[in-house]
């Protein structure tokens, strides 16, 4: 099976062999998070990236109420966490809305990537700003 994250990404650059193995090769060992289990919460300060195997999850704030609001959907494919590198800490929680596989991905790693990958990197990019589009934040 190809790399979720590959795959999302050929969407937005014609990726190369060398490419999509360099995507394949973030991949570490595989967890799990079942139904309702946070992946990242608000405040954390992830060292790692989960990327998204299988399954679903969604963004969530909590309102002064307290009650859950949904902000995003995530899909096989998509980086948990990213908001981490600008971020410094997350503003917003993660949580399985179903039984999900994920990845952890070295921040080191993927920088080292996004240096070395002009392609991989734009692609991602564009990624970013298609999702943040379509839920009206960009």
């Amino acid at each position: 099976m190809q790399n979720p994250l590959a795959l999302k990404l050929q969407r937005y650059a014609d990726l190369s062999e060398e490419e999509i193995r360099k995507l394949e090769q973030l991949t570490g060992e595989r967890f799990s998070k079942n139904t309702g289990e946070d992946i990242v919460q608000q405040g954390e300060r992830p060292r790692t990236v989960a990327l998204i195997l299988e399954g679903l999850a969604c963004r969530y704030k909590l309102s002064d109420a307290g009650e859950r609001q949904i902000v995003g959907i995530m899909v096989p494919g998509d980086l948990c966490d990213l908001h981490a590198f600008v971020l410094n800490a997350m503003d917003h929680s993660i949580s399985a809305l179903g039984p999900v596989t994920l990845t952890h991905v070295p921040r080191d790693k993927l920088m080292a990537l996004f240096e070395s990958e002009p392609r991989i990197t734009r692609a991602l990019w564009w990624s970013t700003m298609v999702d943040e589009g379509t839920l009206g934040n960009g």
